[in-house]
């Protein structure tokens, strides 16, 4: 009741179709088989009676076959047997033969099991497809297509025609941003907050697992172990196989299928955030461009192409992972139907055979021998793993009592300490040439002098909603004020700029900065009087006076505040004056100011400055995700790629050898590991972080950079500084700034030595001359900080 044709009609070319068909084909055959081997037992039956027969029979009548012996009734009788032998033969057979014909009408339900599975699948691939075409590919194509323009259009531009270069660049900007836009990151982020195909799939597996239900409550699994006198030994294994065929298709189908697994969103997302990144790289590109100055080595029309042809090496990079994109779906959707019809064409074509067993109405399929080596093979690998480990353990103790014995019996080696006595000077220029060789829009993106760009910007949402309460405090007539505490290069400033542009942007805002040092209330005045419009204040009251008489409520940003006091026994009139001003005025001004830890910290034990503010904010306590981010934003929007590269203790770990062989996860280890080690060494200073990444770089190519991480050869000069040496960089890390005359005042020693003192420290490239004064080069503040705490000069 079942042809080829037919099969072949009902499958079409789908993937699959043979394997149906040699199921079939062999179940026929089964069953014509012992059709035959039927007809073969019930004929021998008879020729083996009648043989008999016609041996006796010539016999009859005679001594040896009597008539007694073979009248009518007897050979009535034994025809009778013969035919009950018949018989029984027949019922032997016919169950099995029934069985085996039921057997092929499982399979032609399994058929229409794939047929409408396949139906489904393929719906939902389509739909999939379709969307990754109109709104992904094709816009892709055009959005290509323009950069390309562009570039040639940027070739053709002169030198001269840079305004040209410019105007066309703008132009060129606005319609990527509109292609990208409404061709591409609308549509897809519409369909990812709507989580149209994680709901797409949810239905399909559902309709899947309902598919069982169409079939057969109980069939049986035939074993034929052998044949005795004719007769078919045979045993039926009753299975549920609804409940079989429900469970085959939510573990090998639906749960293949399940959204957490496919995430189609996630994968949608990171799409959005790429061309996000393109459209950063482009944009960041034009204002690194229009920065461009006579004295760079490249000119604006140069920039700009090498931006435009590092957004089309992006545009490469993200058709690679389109080209994924489209088959996260198709690809398991696929595999996963192959896989299970095999398991149950092999089912029925194996009839079990020892592979499989029911336990508990749920089949589980038995280990094979491969499956029996490959557990061998991962248990030797762990006993070797193991061993290893032994091994190394046990030289590690013993070579620690190797140690104590030759200690106690006088032997021990005397400890020698290398020291590498590299000039610091020599290696904060080559870190210097590193910047300097960087490609320009990199040199720009990582120049940690640089005010930061609020694309790049780490938002901290606690800091912020600390200042809107004190500003709504304030506004309440609570004397609130704020300080902003942190190292020096923890972004102080670039914090208080978005405060002015966010919080206080409905304020009257004003802006104070103490650039160098002062101790005296004369040179405090001499800042404040012009700044409040006072002519010759003499005294800090003129100045609360003045603010007084204002009708309108203000915020003043007083930036470095630890220039206003000089650490020495009559270095505190300024700060202390400043202080006076700030708690007589709260009613009237929402003061802002910043200063350094360290100072701070100083300040606060000599004239408790943390009192005169209700509310305080650390800025340079970024955590490892912030420092991730922070350089990570800059690296995207540069447009270069970036590879990690293992150090040589990273290189023989464990941990690491076990990703290689999959780049991806090797990359995932590298970077997780590099920013680990890269927060601990800026501990949360992004100046610090910034400067690091650049050493880092061991190597950049056309389009890729590569990161290794390095230790800091040459800082172990740092430890032969002698003591004086150490208390003056102290003295330099508590003020930022110093003039010689400053640094004789804090250290008690003559303006002479303290200009010799200078010299030195800056002819060895720990200290940076700022014109008219002197402070710690940034480069080193970390390590000279990490130095100065060792050593309890300094404290947290």
């Amino acid at each position: 009741f079942i042809n080829n044709q037919h099969i072949s009609q009902l499958l079409g070319e789908s993937e699959g179709a043979e394997s149906v068909l040699k199921v079939i084909e062999q179940t026929k055959t089964s069953l014509i088989d012992l059709y035959a081997m039927l007809e073969i037992s019930l004929k021998n039956e008879t020729i083996e009676a009648k043989n008999s027969w016609d041996r006796i029979l010539p016999r009859v009548g005679t001594f040896e076959h009597t008539h007694s012996k073979y009248d009518t009734d007897d050979i009535d009788r034994l025809r009778t047997i013969v035919l009950k032998n018949s018989v029984h033969i027949d019922n032997h057979w016919s169950p099995l033969i029934a069985e085996q014909a039921r057997q092929l009408q499982v399979v032609y339900t399994l058929l229409q099991l794939k047929i409408s599975i396949a139906k489904q699948g393929l719906a939902l691939a389509s739909e999939y497809q379709r969307f990754i075409t109109e709104c992904v590919l094709e816009p892709h194509k055009l959005i290509y297509q323009e950069l390309d323009t562009w570039l040639q259009k940027l070739s053709q531009f002169e030198k001269k025609d840079v305004d040209k270069a410019f105007a066309v660049s703008r132009k060129n900007k606005k319609l990527l941003q509109e292609h990208l836009s409404s061709g591409i990151i609308e549509p897809v982020q519409q369909v990812v907050e709507q989580a149209t195909f994680s709901n797409a799939l949810n239905n399909f597996t559902a309709e899947v697992a309902l598919l069982a239900e169409a079939h057969d409550e109980r069939i049986n699994l035939i074993t034929v172990e052998g044949f005795d006198d004719n007769l078919p030994e045979y045993e039926f294994r009753e299975i549920n196989w609804q409940t079989f065929l429900r469970r085959m298709l939510g573990d090998i189908i639906a749960s293949v299928m399940v959204p957490d697994l496919i995430k189609p969103e996630t994968h949608l997302q990171q799409l959005v955030d790429d061309y996000a990144q393109l459209l950063q790289v482009v944009e960041t590109n034009l204002d690194v461009a229009a920065e461009v100055d006579s004295k760079d080595d490249l000119d604006s029309q140069e920039v700009l192409a090498k931006g435009i042809a590092l957004s089309i090496k992006k545009m490469d990079d993200i058709q690679t992972k389109i080209d994924v994109l489209e088959s996260v779906v198709v690809t398991p959707l696929a595999s996963s139907q192959l896989v299970f019809f095999e398991r149950l064409y092999d089912l029925m074509i194996n009839q079990d055979v020892g592979e499989l067993k029911w336990v508990d109405t749920q089949l589980k399929v038995k280990e094979s021998a491969g499956n029996y080596s490959q557990r061998l093979l991962v248990l030797w690998a762990q006993i070797v793993d193991k061993l290893d480990l032994s091994v190394r353990f046990l030289i590690s103790k013993v070579r620690q009592i190797n140690s104590n014995v030759r200690s106690l019996l006088g032997y021990s080696a005397a400890e020698h300490i290398s020291v590498q006595k590299a000039n610091i000077a020599r290696l904060l220029h080559e870190t210097e040439i590193t910047y300097k060789k960087l490609p320009f829009i990199y040199n720009r993106l990582f120049n940690f002098r640089r005010e930061v760009e609020s694309t790049f910007f780490i938002k901290n949402a606690t800091y912020f909603m600390s200042v809107s309460n004190a500003l709504e405090l304030w506004n309440t007539g609570f004397p609130a004020s704020i300080s902003v505490i942190g190292e020096k290069g923890s972004g102080k400033t670039t914090f208080i700029k978005h405060l002015a542009s966010d919080i206080f942007k409905k304020e009257q805002v004003e802006q104070i900065d103490f650039t160098s040092t002062l101790c005296t209330q004369a040179e405090l005045l001499a800042i404040l009087g012009p700044h409040f419009k006072v002519e010759n204040p003499s005294s800090i009251q003129d100045i609360i006076s003045k603010i007084s008489r204002r009708r309108k409520r203000t915020v003043i940003v007083v930036e470095n505040i630890q220039n206003c006091f000089v650490r020495h026994i009559n270095g505190y009139e300024a700060i202390n004056a400043m202080l006076y001003l700030i708690s007589e005025t709260r009613e009237k001004v929402l003061w802002v100011v910043s200063g350094s830890r360290y100072a701070w910290n100083f300040l606060h034990v000599v004239s408790k400055i943390s009192d005169y503010f209700s509310h305080s904010i650390a800025v340079d306590g970024y955590s490892e995700n912030d420092i991730r981010d922070m350089i990570l934003r800059r690296q995207k929007a540069s447009g270069y790629q970036v590879v990690f590269r293992p150090d040589a203790s990273t290189a023989k770990s464990r941990a690491y050898r076990k990703t290689l062989g999959n780049a991806t996860e090797e990359q995932a280890f590298l970077e997780e590991r590099f920013f680990e080690q890269l927060w601990r060494l800026a501990e949360g200073n992004s100046t610090a972080a910034m400067i690091y990444w650049i050493r880092s770089i061991v190597r950049f190519e056309e389009s890729q950079f590569f990161i290794e991480p390095q230790s800091l050869s040459g800082i172990e000069y740092l430890q032969e500084l002698d003591s004086n040496s150490l208390f003056i960089l102290a003295a330099f890390v508590l003020h930022d700034s110093l003039k010689a005359s400053e640094l004789a005042l804090v250290m008690r020693i003559s303006e002479t030595d303290a200009h010799m003192q200078i010299s030195r420290l800056h002819a060895q490239g720990l200290l940076v001359d700022k014109g008219v004064n002197y402070s710690l080069n940034d480069m080193i503040f970390r390590q000279v900080v990490r130095l100065l705490k060792s050593r309890n000069i300094l404290n947290s």
